[in-house]
Formats: structure tokens, sequence, C-alpha cells
């Protein structure tokens, strides 16, 4: 689930072309005129966006705290009126454009603003807006790939992981949920972590899905109170209070969603500009949020979900190696590589079967450990050269 409360410095180099997540897009019907209207509907809303970054960029030059804050929020409100819709429509220019609103959106919530750091995002974000409209403008904007046979084979072969994955989630969240049912925290606890695991592999697709991954993964503060169920309101009751006695309807529920989804994906139609957009996704989230220590902050198994998310990174970077190795073997050689080099870091926290406490780690460690997930996210942005 995204969140927008922390900000640390990720890798500006590489860029895809692309925007994100939230609310409904626009209503579009069939035929000429309406698919008109559909692209001045995004150079509209993308020339919105540029004009309110070109305003924060003024307004980082000259150090006005009130009015960036202000701006950037603009900027997301602006982002989720018809994120959905781009990312429907070119998943790719989706999590192009995520990947530096993101951590712009949590840079603004520290109390002392990086104004060197948020300049830099900002530029990255003019430039990813720029490169979507350029795309609409040109109208080529869309799923590359799509008549490709082999990235079409890639992404079927991805596809079956993610199905597997969800059909691992729903078994292991039923099993969490059995222990909630029967009042036992300590196995509770135990059956958290592992079932969180196949959330976090797949969860570009789960983000996808409309409102499952809110009723899924939100965390406190993301949904309106009276909204607020899934993992997360389970995990505070199981580490802040210490007892499950009125998570029952919350645990059925939880199971009745992650059913729905495992459900759903078995009906996905997954495109080769879905492969590429989750892989990077998946860093981009782990490097701008996750890493702060926000997404598990009761349990504090962090380290559980950045893994799962470089796990599934690298399963739909396996799924579409074969054609990356036939177009740029030295680059498909240098993302294999930074893929071990990360697993190996991150395999120092290990204990037992699990990770060490997030609470444990020293600032050193989550350095190290973003910096890591960073030397991925760089080369693996330039995956979408498979599209072409």
């Amino acid at each position: 689930m995204k969140s927008a409360y922390s900000v640390i410095a990720v890798t500006l180099a590489g860029v895809l072309a692309a925007a994100g997540c939230g609310s409904q897009g626009p209503t579009v019907s069939n035929g000429p005129e309406a698919v008109q209207t559909e692209e001045q509907s995004l150079q509209s809303n993308l020339k919105n966006m540029l004009e309110t970054a070109g305003q924060l960029k003024q307004a980082l030059a000259g150090g006005q705290e009130a009015q960036i804050r202000s701006l950037v929020g603009k900027l997301d409100d602006q982002w989720e009126s018809f994120e959905d819709h781009l990312r429907k429509k070119d998943p790719v220019q989706y999590a192009n454009i995520e990947k530096y609103l993101n951590p712009l959106a949590a840079g603004v919530k520290a109390s002392s603003l990086d104004v060197q750091t948020l300049t830099a995002f900002n530029d990255g974000l003019i430039q990813a807006l720029n490169e979507c409209l350029a795309a609409v403008e040109s109208q080529t904007l869309g799923a590359g790939g799509a008549n490709n046979p082999k990235l079409q084979a890639a992404a079927k072969q991805y596809h079956d992981y993610v199905v597997q994955q969800s059909e691992s989630l729903v078994e292991y969240t039923s099993r969490f949920v059995d222990a909630v049912l029967a009042g036992d925290v300590n196995k509770a606890k135990s059956l958290y972590a592992p079932a969180r695991v196949y959330y976090e592999r797949i969860e570009p697709i789960a983000e996808s899905l409309g409102d499952l991954d809110a009723k899924i993964d939100a965390r406190e503060n993301d949904v309106p109170k009276e909204e607020w169920g899934g993992f997360h309101e389970i995990e505070k009751a199981l580490w802040v209070n210490g007892s499950v006695q009125d998570q029952g309807p919350y645990a059925r529920q939880l199971l009745s969603n992650v059913t729905e989804l495992h459900k759903t994906v078995q009906t996905l139609t997954i495109q080769p500009a879905e492969v590429v957009a989750g892989a990077v996704e998946l860093l981009n989230e782990a490097a701008s949020s996750k890493i702060t220590g926000e997404e598990e902050r009761y349990s504090h198994t962090d380290l559980v979900d950045l893994s799962a998310n470089v796990e599934g990174a690298e399963a739909a970077f396996n799924a579409v190696k074969p054609v990356l190795q036939q177009k740029d073997a030295n680059l498909a050689a240098k993302i294999e590589q930074r893929f071990q080099d990360a697993k190996h870091v991150l395999d120092a926290y290990r204990t037992g079967d699990g990770f060490r406490s997030y609470a444990e780690l020293k600032t050193e460690d989550t350095k190290n450990i973003s910096q890591a997930i960073n030397s991925i996210a760089e080369p693996l942005s330039q995956l979408a050269k498979i599209l072409e």
C-alpha cells in the first residue's frame, strides 16, 4: 500500500515514463470522438501538473516552505484525478511519474524540508510528465510489446507467477485468520509475516484492482477510520493491544478479500508493459516509503516486506530476461548481478526463518539496504527498451 510519510533519496538515473494509483479515471465511450476526448483530457491533466511543477520549482528555488508543501499537495490531488486511467493506458508511463511524485509527497511530510532532494525529485517529475505528454501528443502512448510473441510469452509466465503467489496468499492468510479467530495471539504473530510475503511480491498487480488493495493493505490514516481493516488493523491489535478479542470480523473480511484477489488475478490478461512497470514499481515503493519502517509500524517486520518486494521484482525481471538478453546482454547481466547483491545485503539481517526486527536497525543499516535496492532500480528502469 502506497503512503507518503517519509522520504529517502532514491536513485534518479533512468527514466521510464508515466503515472499512478488512486481514484476513478474519466468515463470513456467508444468511437473516434471519444478517443480524441480521452487524449485531450490526458493532455490537459498533464499540462496542469506541469504548470504546478513549474510553480513548485520556483518555490523551491526561493525556499518558500509553506508554498512548497501546498504545491506538492496540489500535484498529488491533480494526479489522483487521472492516475488510474493512465495506469491502465500505459503502466510504464505511470510508474515513471510515480517514481518522482511519491518521494516528493513523502518529503514534504518531514518537519524540516530537504530542498535539494525535493528539487531533484521535482526536476525528475517535470521530465517524466513531459515525456508522457509527448507520448500522448504523438499518439504513441499505450502498452508496448503487445504484438511481440516473445514478450507475450513473458507476460504469460509472469501471470502464472502472480496466480501462484495469490494462491499461496489465500493459503497462508487462512492459517493466520484461523489463529486470530482462535484468539491465539502468539500463533497469529508467528503467521503474520509469512502471509504478508505473498502479497508484497505481487503488490503492483493488487494495486491495479480497484479498492482491493486498500481493503487488504491500508495502513492507519490511509483511509477513514471506519473503513480501516485488513492486515494492518489486525497487526495493531496483535502488537499494540496484545489481544484479538474484537478482530473476528476483520479477520473474516481479510480472508474474503484475499480470496477475491486470487479469483480476480486468474482472469487477468497481463501485458508486457505491466510486467516491466510492476518490477520498477516494487523497487520504487520499497526505496521511497517502506525503507522508513512505515509499512509494518507495529510489528516491525519491514525487512520481510522489503525482501518480498525484491523477490517480486526479480520474478518480473526473470520473465522478460530472455528478451532483454537478446537486445542488451550487458544490461541483463548487470541487473541480474544487482539483484544478487541486494539479496546478499538483506540476507545479513536474517535470523532463523525470518529477519531481525526493523526497530533494531541503525541508520547505517537502512542506508545500506536502501543503496542496495536503488542499485537495482537504476538499470532496471532501462527495461522499457524491450518494449520498443
